[in-house]
């Protein structure tokens, strides 16, 4: 199974039975995973640390690198980033190793 073609699916709203639900979201946690960058220089590791997956920005306006929790909601079919952000799994796949 094609994990892009998985995301597209599930954003679009084709059913998805929790078990691919779950799947998904994990194929989508990967596709994440590695070091991203943001525009003012911002540095993201995306990693997963025993079971759970976290997110880790090392910024040069903050002293002390912060960490955010990674997980997926299988409701939604997004993966929640912290208590406020989330990115839709549709993100990954389209935009070509940029999430906007």
């Amino acid at each position: 199974v094609d994990p892009l073609e998985s995301c597209r699916t599930a954003v679009t709203g084709s059913s998805v039975q929790d078990e691919s639900t779950s799947a998904l979201g994990e194929a989508a946690l990967q596709k994440l995973a590695g070091v991203w960058w943001d525009s003012e220089g911002s540095q993201y590791f995306v990693g997963k640390s025993g079971v759970s997956w976290r997110c880790v920005r090392r910024s040069a306006r903050e002293a002390v690198p912060k960490v955010f929790a990674l997980s997926w909601d299988p409701r939604a079919r997004r993966i929640q980033w912290g208590s406020c952000y989330f990115l839709e799994p549709l993100a990954l796949a389209c935009e070509g190793g940029q999430v906007a």
